[in-house]
């Protein structure tokens, strides 16, 4: 059995396990390795992800080529908990939830970010968030070290030229609304047509939402 480069790989079961890595970029081939043992991920949410000194990542990337868009440096020394932007940033963006009367807004819906109202009828409609209980289930299914403090923001559009057809987001149990809660219609230039809302963890099932924009 041999490793990408053509090199035989150790079969002894006590030998030192290594993770490596052998990346192309241009003519050159990259190789990262370091030992398992030494290695420190984060599984589950607990603090096991403290250091990265032992992985020793040399990504040898030019500036303005595709390799470059996918480079991510970390310096162990520093940490991870901050990074800065030196440059403009993609998202992905799923089409807005449209909504068209009142109703319970999901836990996806508000983790895709972006949701129009446009309820028609000549009248307000109110938008209520999900259960706290649902969104601590969708939120744990994709970041399983989910923890308090941690937020994430969403928004309203309403697109409705009708004056009297506002919106109005509601909480529910485990949701607990902070702030403005009425998102004007789009009859008036002068009306602020949209909201911003950071949703917020506090405990177990339990979140508050904030009006912030």
């Amino acid at each position: 059995m041999t490793d990408t480069l053509g090199r035989p790989l150790d079969p002894d079961p006590s030998a030192d396990a290594f993770l490596g890595i052998d990346r192309s970029v241009g003519n050159r081939v990259i190789e990262t390795r370091a030992k398992l043992e030494d290695m420190k991920v984060r599984a589950t949410g607990s603090e096991t992800a403290k250091s990265l000194a032992a992985l020793s990542l040399n990504l040898e990337v030019t500036a303005g080529t595709p390799e470059a868009s996918k480079a991510l440096v970390l310096n162990s020394a520093l940490g991870i908990g901050a990074f800065r932007e030196t440059g403009r940033n993609l998202r992905k963006q799923a089409a807005a939830a449209a909504k068209t009367t009142s109703t319970t807004l999901t836990a996806a819906e508000i983790m895709a970010g972006l949701i129009t109202a446009n309820q028609g009828a000549a009248g307000a409609a109110t938008y209520t968030l999900p259960l706290g209980a649902d969104l601590e289930t969708a939120l744990i299914a994709v970041f399983p070290g989910l923890a308090n403090d941690d937020s994430f923001d969403f928004t309203i559009v309403n697109i409705s030229t009708n004056a009297a057809e506002d919106v109005t987001v509601a909480g529910d149990t485990g949701m607990t609304a902070v702030g403005n809660l009425t998102i004007a219609s789009n009859a008036a230039v002068a009306d602020q047509a949209w909201g911003t809302f950071r949703v917020r963890r506090t405990g177990a099932n339990a979140y508050s939402f904030y009006r912030v924009g």
